[in-house]
């Protein structure tokens, strides 16, 4: 996101926070913990679409160019696990360093194959409701 103007930075990350709206809408195993106040609930979205962002934008590229092999052989598949396992650092950061408000089966704390599954879920309902959206946004 180095080369990008605030604009597209901001974009980016109202799709980010489209897209996890999208997946705990969605996936019954992913769920946001809501506020009553409606500021509250922006500000929480807010901090994980930026988290998310975050993560997106330094952990992934570097994840995906040593993934590589393993991506080919799969023809593509495993970038679905890594977008999943990507979530899944995303729900433990958030809860570790700020309010557990972003669930993923019972994860944090108990890691289940329920975890997993939603985790999966999850990442391929953020990635369609992401690329949608990056389509009606121009990047410069």
């Amino acid at each position: 996101m180095a080369g990008y103007t605030p604009a597209v930075k901001l974009s980016r990350i109202i799709i980010n926070g489209v897209a996890l709206i999208a997946a705990a809408l969605i996936v019954p195993g992913i769920s946001l913990a809501w506020k009553n106040d409606t500021v509250e609930s922006l500000i929480t979205l807010g901090v994980l679409a930026i988290l998310f962002g975050i993560i997106n934008a330094y952990l992934r590229p570097v994840l995906r160019a040593v993934s590589l092999p393993i991506n080919l052989v799969s023809m593509g598949l495993f970038g679905f696990f890594l977008n999943a396992g990507l979530l899944l650092l995303l729900a433990w950061v958030v809860d570790k360093v700020w309010l557990p408000v972003l669930h993923i089966g019972d994860f944090p704390p108990t890691f289940s194959t329920t975890t997993i599954g939603a985790a999966i879920a999850g990442s391929i309902v953020i990635t369609v409701v992401s690329t949608l959206m990056s389509t009606l946004v121009p990047d410069a």
